[in-house]
């Protein structure tokens, strides 16, 4: 959890650091995590 956290901490930073590449990586970052929500959700019934 806690390598998740730094994870996403450091995507921000870098996020603010290049608002171009942040525009493009954070809409991909949000599918990501939604697709792994989705497929838990999916495990967790089945």
């Amino acid at each position: 959890m806690w390598c998740c956290n730094t994870l996403i901490l450091y995507i921000y930073d870098y996020s603010l650091y290049n608002s171009l590449f942040s525009l493009f990586l954070l809409p991909f970052h949000l599918c990501l995590v939604f697709c792994i929500l989705l497929v838990l959700v999916i495990l967790g019934n089945g």
